[in-house]
Parts: structure tokens; C-alpha cells; sequence
């Protein structure tokens, strides 16, 4: 075996602030491993995350050797299209680009060993084809939705997908909906499925594309999964028998309290200026009386649906700490939300941005309104955060079936932020009351304890995530 010192991986995410996040933080995981580690970014985000770099620990100081690469932003626009002109043989042509890249980084020392790229970015594969390089996929959700993704071809077959109907998000089950259980591991009703998936979003280019990432897993030598196993533990093993030992969790990947990577120094990444006036705040606040709301860097609400949540909120009574995201809100009436920032002024505080991982792990943060992606779900379990769930696009939906219902951390709205869906006021705040401080939201609290032991075992040194990583590297060493 050879020296793992030597060994060079190059990461490309997805150029998203939910794709790149995941990647960077499995970069600092590797470069712990002695792994030399080279990031590809886009020109924009390149830049941006150099910029954070030098305002924190550097990594290279802490004896870690992480590279900064970039490649071209009108490339990258077109980095996870499928060539049109070459469909029949999947000649992705646009990846020659990125090949080039990637051989120059590979006449670097040390040679690369493995291109690890977003399962989403469908150039890569290809582009480390013809630099002559190993290919590794880094799946950025959960094992749920890659096990949907695989069988995409059955759901077509049975007229599963496109899912009929409106698309509108009710997460209310109802007696005549039928029920998919011929995906491994788990059972869905039509609603769960990925709202992409939906009529009127999963178009022919949504399909196709669709069906050539079922295939990508045969691309790549290994599947790396941001997730933990004992959190979904029936799809690991049943996506496991199908596609072999190398299909493996390795998450949480972000800095945890009680884990080893707190001794680096390195703090939570972030592609946007967080506001950090709001940890002062939570500071006077008493321990678990805060509800944080947050719906990530890319939902929208329209002004109805926001005026909802906020006359809900106001009625509950709960102190709350909300990011809102500049012109986040559609059509937002002025009057209505300086009057709510009015009344709520002295239990209530509006960010733009926020340091999500600090508030989590904050005692004053009793339970997180999320939009369920998978990012924010998974640092809300591993930070023992109990949720409550308003999913709006993607496969927000399936997260929040899965792992609110499905695994008792948490409360789903019946109806929320779809298509002109909304929970009113009324559902708004008896959830709130309910998960802070009603008897079931001590009973979400104690299993979202539970869970957060579970990824924080499995990301510590000897647990099984970081002992997945540490296989996988150890296997570009051989």
C-alpha cells in the first residue's frame, strides 16, 4: 500500500450553495486523512470561497493541503446539461474543458488518485474519463432519494412518474392514495415522491436526464453518501445488496461539538456573510425557548404563505430567530411585515443570513421550521434539533416523509409552501406550541437526542462513517 501523504483527490460540486457546502467540508475530511485535496469551482464561487478561507483558520496551517481551482462560469451553466447533438452515444463534449483542467492538475505533485464529483454535475464522470482518471460519485442528499433516483426506469414503467395532478405539497395521507413499496428499503405514496417528478416539472429533459443519472452509478467506483446509516439503515443496506460494499454513508460531514474535527480549529463554511448579531441574542435567551426558521438559500414564498407563518407565530407567543433571505418573499407587503417586526420586536429578531450550524448547536434553539432540505435536516438531527417541516420544491417532500414522519423528529405541515400551498395561521401556531412545549415535542426532542448520538458516533474517529472514508481512501492508496 502506498503512502496516503501522496495521494491526491480532486472534488467538483454542483455550483450550489447546498452542493458545494457538502463537498468542501469532505475536502477538510480527507485532508485529516493526510489526503491532498484539490477543489473545482466555478469563477463566482471560486472567488467567494476564497475569501471565506482567508477569514478563517487556514487549512493549510493546520497541516492540511486544500487547493483552490476554478474553470470558466459560462462553462459551468452548461456542465450539467446532456449534448443534445450526441445523445445516442452520450458524448459529452462540453467535458473537454474540465478534462484539460483536470489533466494540468494532474501533471501537479502528487498525481491524482480520484476525481470525486457531485452526482448531479454529469460532465464529470466523463471529463475524468478522458483525463485518464479513476471516478468516485459524492451523492449531496440522503440515501432515500439516490434509491428514487435508481429506479427511475420502474416508476416509468409502473406510471408512477410523472406523478399526476396538481402540484401542490400535501403532506395529509389520504385513504385512496396509492402506495409504492417496490423501491428497496422503504414505502412511499405518490405525494413522496420528488416534487421534480411531479406533472409540470418532470418535462422530457427532466426524464431523460432522469434516466441517464439512474445509470451513472456504473460510472464510478465508489458512492459516497451524505448521510448517516443507522438514520436510514433498511435503504443502506437494500441499496447496498444491489449495487455493492462500496455504496457508503459518510456523513455528517460539517464540524460537530464532541467530534474530532473541533480540534482543527475550523469553522462552518459559508458562501453568504451570516449575521452574527443573532448569537448575542440567543445568548440571553432561556435554554431550548427559541424556534429557528430558516427555508435555505434557494426557496421562495409567495406573500400569503409568509403572512400565514408570521400571524401563527405571532399568536404562539414562541421567541423566534428567522432568516430572511433579501426578496425571498414574493410579492411581500411592506406595511404587513413592518407591522409583524413591530409587534413581535421583543421576542422576535430578522437576519439576512445566519451561522446555521452555530444555532443549532445553541442551548436557546428548542426546534427548527425548516424547508426540509437535506443539508439543513441533517445538521438539524446531528445537532439533536427536533423540526418542523414546511417543504417547498425538489425532494424536500420525500425528506420531510422520511425522516419527520418516518423517524419521529418531527412535525410536517399539512399543506405547505407548493405550488399556492399554505398551512393558515391557526395549524401554524398549535404546531409551534406543540413542538415547544407540548409533551410531543419532548417527545421529538428526546429522539432527535437519540439520533444526534448516532452521527455524531458515526463521524467520530472508529465510527462507521469515518471509518467508510477512511476505506476509501485507503483504497486509492492500494
Amino acid at each position: 500500500m502506498g503512502s496516503l501523504s501522496k495521494l491526491h483527490v480532486v472534488l467538483i460540486p454542483l455550483p450550489a450553495q447546498g452542493h458545494v457546502i457538502p463537498l468542501v467540508y469532505l475536502a477538510r475530511k480527507l485532508a485529516l486523512l493526510g489526503v491532498t485535496v484539490t477543489i473545482i469551482n466555478v469563477d463566482s464561487i471560486h472567488e467567494t470561497l476564497q475569501q471565506s478561507w482567508k477569514s478563517e483558520a487556514n487549512p493549510v496551517n493546520n497541516g492540511q493541503d486544500i487547493r483552490l481551482e476554478s474553470i470558466e462560469d459560462p462553462l459551468a451553466e452548461l456542465l450539467s446539461r446532456i449534448d443534445r447533438e450526441a445523445e445516442s452515444s452520450r458524448n459529452f463534449t462540453i467535458s473537454d474543458p474540465l478534462a484539460e483542467l483536470l489533466s494540468r492538475i494532474d501533471r501537479d505533485s502528487p498525481r491524482v488518485a480520484c476525481v470525486v464529483s457531485d452526482f448531479y454535475h454529469l460532465s464529470s464522470p466523463h471529463a475524468a474519463k478522458k483525463a485518464g482518471l479513476a471516478g468516485a460519485s459524492f451523492w449531496p442528499g440522503n440515501a432515500a432519494w439516490v434509491a428514487i433516483e435508481f429506479h427511475v426506469p420502474k416508476l416509468l414503467e409502473m406510471g408512477d412518474v410523472p406523478v399526476k395532478g396538481e402540484a401542490l405539497i400535501d403532506l395529509e395521507v389520504s385513504g385512496d392514495e396509492k402506495l409504492i413499496s417496490y423501491i428497496p428499503g422503504m414505502e412511499l405514496r405518490s405525494q413522496d415522491i420528488p416534487l421534480f417528478m411531479h406533472d409540470g416539472e418532470f418535462q422530457k429533459v427532466g426524464e431523460e436526464q432522469s434516466l441517464y443519472r439512474s445509470k451513472r452509478i456504473t460510472l464510478d467506483s465508489w458512492f459516497l453518501i451524505n448521510s448517516v446509516h443507522d438514520i436510514e439503515p433498511r435503504i443502506f443496506e437494500a441499496m447496498r445488496e444491489g449495487f455493492g460494499e462500496n455504496f457508503v454513508p459518510v456523513g455528517p460531514l460539517f464540524p460537530l461539538k464532541g467530534e474530532a474535527i473541533d480540534s482543527t480549529g475550523l469553522q462552518e463554511v459559508n458562501l453568504r456573510t451570516p449575521d452574527e448579531s443573532c448569537l448575542p441574542w440567543l445568548d440571553e435567551r432561556d435554554r431550548g425557548s427559541v424556534l429557528y426558521v430558516s427555508f435555505g438559500s434557494l426557496s421562495f414564498m409567495t406573500a400569503k404563505q409568509f403572512e400565514e407563518i408570521a400571524l401563527g407565530l405571532e399568536a404562539s407567543n414562541v421567541p423566534f430567530l428567522w432568516v430572511i433571505r433579501s426578496n425571498s418573499i414574493l410579492g411581500m407587503d411592506e406595511e404587513f411585515y413592518k407591522g409583524f417586526m413591530s409587534r413581535t420586536g421583543g421576542r422576535g429578531l430578522f437576519v439576512s443570513w445566519a451561522p446555521q450550524l452555530e444555532i443549532l448547536q445553541h442551548e436557546s434553539t428548542g426546534a427548527f421550521l425548516t424547508h426540509c432540505g437535506w443539508n439543513s435536516m441533517l445538521e438539524s438531527l446531528a445537532c439533536g434539533v427536533p423540526m418542523l417541516g414546511w417543504p417547498s420544491m425538489f425532494e424536500q417532500n420525500t425528506n420531510a416523509k422520511l425522516v419527520l414522519e418516518g423517524e419521529g423528529t418531527g412535525i410536517a405541515f399539512s399543506r405547505s409552501g407548493g405550488k399556492d400551498g399554505f398551512a393558515p395561521r391557526e395549524e401554524v401556531e398549535e404546531k409551534v406550541r406543540a413542538i415547544m412545549e407540548g409533551e410531543q415535542g419532548r417527545r421529538l426532542k428526546a429522539r432527535a437526542m437519540e439520533i444526534r448520538a448516532l452521527a455524531v458516533k458515526a463521524a467520530s474517529p472508529g465510527g462507521p462513517s469515518h471509518a467508510n472514508l477512511k476505506k476509501f481512501v485507503e483504497s486509492l492508496a492500494l
